[in-house]
């Protein structure tokens, strides 16, 4: 599985070297050459059902693209794309382990990046990053959520505190603590005040894993002040999703606060 790096079947007890394999036509058999002058057939895992309709709506949950009804390649909306899971579901189910939403944004934050839509990328990473950041997935594709942010960084000169912001949370993800405090640091001089609530409850996460609990308490204090002020404000009305998303973090601190404080060497910066 190049996804996770696990076998799909048990290994070949094979005692020499291979020199050569081939697969056949089908792709079900494989024959192989060893240095003590042998050839082998072995069968191949079946990866999945014979059957081109759950072969289709696999490869739509897979890719998050499908064909129109012009037969033209596009993206599935989030609501396309859960549609098509179900009814995988109804078919057998995927072979590997069942997708989440990570997956699907992180197709559409790639899209984005490629074709240069530069607030469509910001918009799915804030949401791979909070909204359907998976505890599971997510640590597996982290590199890539760094890529892409500091893709939106190289390419959004006009908004660099937010982009900023991403990155630093991209490496809070990928568990690159420094650079992400480092990150959320510049982005919090950038933006000529205290932070935004998203900066400060991910320096809050970053100075735990850090080490540093009186530094992640003052910080999520700094939040919990901006988010009053936020919900007070009788003139501005907030955005709903910010306000969620800001709540949902905001949780995600509190808990790991409960933890206990990560020892590390005093010279680890």
């Amino acid at each position: 599985d190049a996804a996770t790096g696990k076998p799909l079947g048990e290994l070949l007890p094979l005692e020499r070297q291979v020199g050569r394999a081939q697969f056949s036509p089908d792709g079900r058999p494989v024959l192989t050459g060893s240095a003590d002058n042998t050839a082998r057939l072995w069968d191949v895992i079946d990866i999945g059902p014979d059957d081109a309709t759950w072969l289709r709506v696999a490869v739509e949950v897979r890719t998050g693209k499908g064909f129109d009804g012009q037969g033209v390649l596009r993206a599935l909306n989030q609501a396309e794309w859960l549609q098509r899971l179900q009814e995988l579901e109804k078919l057998g189910g995927d072979w590997f382990a069942k997708p989440s939403g990570c997956r699907w944004g992180l197709a559409q934050a790639g899209d984005a990046g490629s074709e240069m839509k530069w607030f469509a990328l910001d918009f799915h990473l804030r949401r791979l990053l909070v909204d359907d950041y998976d505890q599971t997935e997510g640590p597996l594709h982290a590199w890539r959520f760094v890529e892409l942010a500091e893709q939106l960084l190289q390419n959004s000169p006009e908004r660099p505190a937010a982009a900023l912001e991403i990155l630093g949370a991209a490496h809070f993800r990928a568990a690159k603590y420094p650079e992400a405090v480092k990150q959320l640091e510049e982005a919090v001089v950038k933006q000529k005040a205290t932070g935004t609530v998203w900066t400060q409850l991910f320096l809050a996460l970053s100075h735990h894993h850090l080490g540093d609990d009186a530094k992640a308490k003052d910080f999520m204090q700094k939040a919990d002040a901006q988010l009053k002020k936020i919900q007070e404000d009788k003139d501005t009305p907030p955005n709903w999703q910010e306000l969620l998303r800001a709540k949902a973090l905001r949780q995600e601190v509190e808990e790991l606060l409960k933890s206990p404080t990560v020892e590390r060497p005093k010279d680890v910066p």
